[in-house]
């Protein structure tokens, strides 16, 4: 997908949010929204980060949603997507992705935290 025209950022972790996030782009697209997702836009032969720090600085990126998942929660790449997304504007929103009840990685903000498991 052509970068300009790209009006929503996926962002999540390929270790557990990848079928979540390739649904998601799904539903997205059959709605007329144009995505960008890493395992469908990014270049061979670029650095990725490139592609991505690209994309998320360009003025066609409006919303930006994180799939929240455990992986996603850990890894240092999702975060500074977070952080340039915001840094650049973008209205974020979060998807709760494939946590499961029992996971205690909830971040400090959610009410799922003080319940525990089920």
């Amino acid at each position: 997908m052509d970068q300009q025209a790209s009006r929503i950022f996926i962002s999540y972790s390929r270790s557990d949010g990848a079928a979540f996030a390739r649904d998601l782009r799904a539903r997205l697209r059959m709605e007329g929204l144009s995505i960008w997702q890493d395992i469908v836009a990014l270049e061979g032969g670029r650095d990725w980060w490139s592609q991505i720090e690209e994309t998320l600085r360009s003025k066609a990126v409006q919303h930006f949603i994180v799939i929240v998942t455990p992986a996603a929660l850990a890894s240092l790449i999702v975060r500074r997507e977070i952080r340039l997304a915001r840094q650049e504007g973008a209205l974020s929103i979060g998807a709760r992705g494939a946590i499961r009840a029992h996971d205690r990685c909830y971040p400090r903000y959610s009410t799922e935290r003080s319940r525990g498991p089920r």
